[in-house]
């Protein structure tokens, strides 16, 4: 999409001429199947690699502008958000040690980007989702100022008529509006290609789907969103709310999202995915300067049918349709975008042995294999596999199994055939699926170890501290380039040493607590005391029924009056410290120590987000 000269839709002369353009391209693009032009080569691999950028204490930093104008490499290029940027990798050929050259660029080309970041303070990071990332990140301050990400952003925001909304329910639970795309800029992944001979394109796509949810399931590495517990792949069900242009007031209709995983299986042609985007979901943009597709076609020139792949862009499958055109030579891919990027690049290249193994593998898979499988269940599969990783019981050649089973027995022995097959050298085959089975074997992967971590130090420290915590360890594994299966618990003295050695640059949200026990302003006095009674504490927020903050009322104020039905608004007390999410700890601290049994209470817009005490210090 970068390369295509974007312009909104002004009126519906616009609209209806650019549908006429995507008819066109799809004409076109039936012919050339029909008379068999695109390349039949099916051993072409690529990769595209997202990324964050973080400084020293773990946070998204918005350098990416400063980052790219440093970097002289063009692979490198911009994402969504100022806080992260993506990586272009060379495709290379399947066979010999053509994964080996991906990787050592990739290696290669982390290194350029770290040493780029040193001057400005900026660390390169793999992650499905930044665990540090909080919704003041997510303004339109953090969207990299190019048009096509504004246009976007609007156009899809009017298509829905109201706020992006997520709604992700876990161990905890999220509920978030936003006024933009920028929930999307939570999401990095890796992003695999695989060139396919369009004469297998069908049967190839389809197995792709089946796989789907098994290959999920051993590589998941975002199980935290907003310092909350809840999906092991949260990319998954945050990229598909945070573009749902879909609206919730009529239950009887049936619209599809704009990122799914698909309704069916693909059924006689390529095309269909191309022309049921166009069927199901409303132009977003248009493009100018595109070309008469029939007649390039016509004069025996590859047309590059940017209309339809434009409009294309605008729609997410997890395995989606690639075309594109080298040296007047078109081709189709597959390519791969459930993946999370990291925890390391070892387990990132080995995520790719195993998927392009299996694709391999599925070349040789009993043809029409999908008409006895209920696509319902492949479907069900994936977005298990996203909510329960490594722990999903999967419905899958007609059996239930559980995810370890499956992949040891059954998928890595199937993975290592394809590549085999395909005379990828065995140095490949032995050490990378050797990563996958080692997370099996010691049921480690990326977001187990995140959730495992996260679950014992926030017991003893508040969430924005532990994922500070979280991403700084990971990252040093990240350097030394230790496969995820490999990494020990992060020892409690780690923690305590960041507190220390960080404390004067840490602020309030920090350390707050956010399970915040409130009452509003119509609350009895008798009610409040058995609050206080139940929960065994000494104070309560009071907030009206807009959950505007009003004051704090003290057990001492309220315990001896002797109409226990008086509201408590009588009794609010202007004997509390208010501070903000950015206050300073130092501050924090002398007010603790100066006014000792005093709540310090947390605001933002006028409304109470966290309560500190003298043991939160």
């Amino acid at each position: 999409m970068g390369s295509f000269f974007i312009k909104k839709i002004e009126n519906a002369e616009q609209k209806n001429l650019f549908y006429r353009e995507i008819f066109e391209d799809l004409e076109v693009f039936d012919q050339m199947l029909a008379d068999g032009v695109l390349n039949p080569d099916n051993n072409m691999i690529g990769v595209e690699q997202e990324l964050c950028l973080i400084d020293k204490f773990g946070l998204p930093k918005k350098t990416a502008l400063e980052f790219l104008s440093s970097i002289k490499d063009n692979q490198y290029t911009n994402e969504l958000a100022l806080f992260n940027a993506e990586i272009n990798l060379d495709p290379q050929p399947l066979q010999g040690l053509g994964l080996k050259q991906i990787a050592d660029q990739l290696y290669s080309l982390i290194e350029v980007g770290r040493k780029a970041g040193e001057p400005i303070n900026t660390e390169l990071f793999l992650t499905g989702i930044l665990p540090t990332i909080t919704m003041a990140d997510l303004t339109f301050v953090s969207m990299t100022p190019i048009e096509r990400y504004k246009v976007l952003s609007q156009e899809l925001l009017n298509l829905r008529g109201e706020k992006f909304e997520i709604f992700l329910e876990g161990v905890d639970d999220v509920k978030l509006k936003l006024e933009s795309i920028l929930f999307e800029a939570c999401n990095t992944s890796i992003q695999l290609h695989m060139q396919i001979n369009p004469a297998r394109f069908l049967h190839m796509y389809n197995w792709s789907q089946l796989i789907s949810g098994p290959v999920l399931s051993v590589c998941t590495n975002s199980p935290l969103l907003f310092g909350k517990e809840l999906w092991s792949e949260n990319r998954i069900a945050l990229f598909k709310q945070s573009l749902d242009t879909r609206i919730h007031y009529n239950h009887f209709r049936e619209k599809v999202p704009r990122v799914y995983f698909g309704e069916d299986w693909l059924q006689k042609s390529p095309s269909e995915l191309w022309k049921s985007a166009v069927a199901r979901f409303p132009l977003v943009f248009r493009c100018e300067g595109t070309d008469n597709s029939t007649l390039l076609y016509a004069s025996g020139k590859m047309p590059e049918l940017k209309s339809v792949r434009l409009h294309n862009g605008t729609t997410y499958t997890w395995n989606r349709m690639c075309y594109g055109v080298d040296d007047n030579m078109a081709h189709l891919r597959i390519e791969c975008r459930y993946l999370p990027s990291g925890p390391t690049i070892v387990d990132e290249v080995a995520n790719m042995v195993f998927w392009v193994g299996l694709m391999k593998a599925g070349e040789t898979q009993e043809e029409n294999f999908w008409k006895k499988i209920n696509f319902s269940a492949i479907k069900s599969n994936f977005y298990k596999a996203a909510r329960t990783g490594l722990l999903t019981e999967f419905d899958i050649f007609g059996e239930n199994i559980a995810a370890s089973e499956l992949i040891s027995n059954t998928l890595i022995p199937l993975a290592e055939k394809g590549l085999k097959d395909s005379n990828v050298d065995q140095s490949i085959i032995g050490k990378y699926l050797g990563v996958i089975s080692d997370r099996i074997e010691k049921n480690q992967t990326g977001s187990i170890w995140q959730v495992e971590n996260f679950r014992r130090l926030n017991n003893k420290f508040k969430p924005a501290l532990v994922s500070k915590i979280l991403v700084t360890e990971s990252l040093q594994y990240q350097k030394e380039d230790i496969p995820v299966s490999e990494w020990s618990d992060i020892p409690d003295h780690s923690l305590h040493l960041f507190f220390k050695n960080n404390f004067k640059k840490m602020t309030a949200k920090d350390i707050m607590s956010h399970k915040i026990q409130a009452i509003d302003i119509d609350t009895s006095v008798l009610f409040a005391l058995k609050i206080m009674e139940w929960q065994n504490i000494h104070h309560l927020i009071v907030e009206d029924q807009k959950e505007v903050f009003k004051g704090v009322v003290y057990k001492p104020d309220i315990e001896f009056v002797v109409n226990k039905n008086e509201k408590v608004l009588k009794y609010i007390s202007k004997n509390f410290y208010k501070v903000f999410p950015n206050t300073s700890m130092t501050k924090i601290q002398q007010i603790v120590n100066r006014e000792e049994g005093m709540a310090v209470v947390v605001i933002d817009k006028h409304k109470t987000v966290g309560i500190i005490t003298k043991n939160d210090l």
